[in-house]
């Protein structure tokens, strides 16, 4: 009958179209996955203490611990250097000025080329962002590597040096950055068939 034939072609119609929705998503980017977008995130970050003629050498370790994890991933990653915002700082300019150019050279000492981003640092100090591409060419922010002159001063924190009572510089580090976002970009990197050592039953 007519309604026979009408429920068969619109079925038929409802088929192509799925079928047609799976093949774009296969042929172009997918959504960030849940992981990505989810309204809290974990970050796997940790602080450092030290003297100010040691953060070139610190920052150097850094970078090539980052160099090393990064790369058994078989990821590739871009360098970002954000310098001290114009208006919402705190701490002396001349203290900040120091604190960028030993970023500029650690990064330089690794064997890394950086991006400069003016104005874009944390309010305590300029930062180094390390910035990865997925598998559609979409740029995402994992690692961070900050310099933190502001808080030791906050909280009163010093150690004895050669002569005197000096203020140590804090470091802090997040080599994965936020974990949900690390682990969609992985997700989407594999196409889910991950290596036997990350994932040995699959």
């Amino acid at each position: 009958s007519s309604s026979v034939r009408g429920s068969a072609t619109r079925a038929a119609r409802r088929t192509s179209s799925r079928r047609s929705r799976r093949r774009s998503r296969r042929s172009s980017p997918s959504p960030p996955p849940a992981c990505r977008r989810g309204g809290g995130r974990r970050c796997g970050g940790s602080r450092k203490h030290g003297t100010e003629d040691q953060i070139e050498e610190e920052i150097v370790r850094l970078i090539k611990f980052i160099d090393r994890m990064y790369s058994i991933f078989g990821l590739t990653y871009d360098i970002e250097l954000s310098t001290r915002p114009l208006e919402k700082y705190i701490g002396e300019i001349e203290v900040w000025d120091r604190a960028e150019e030993a970023l500029k050279r650690a990064v330089k000492a690794a064997g890394h080329d950086y991006k400069l981003n003016p104005g874009d640092g944390a309010f305590y100090g300029p930062k180094i962002d390390v910035n990865i591409k997925d598998v559609f060419g979409r740029s995402w922010q994992v690692a961070t590597i900050q310099l933190d002159f502001q808080n030791p001063k906050k909280f009163k924190m010093t150690y004895q040096g050669p002569e005197k009572e000096e203020e140590p510089i804090m470091i802090h580090r997040a080599l994965l950055g936020s974990l949900e976002r690390f682990f969609g970009v992985l997700i989407e990197h594999y196409g889910a068939a991950f290596p036997t050592w990350l994932a040995p039953v699959q």
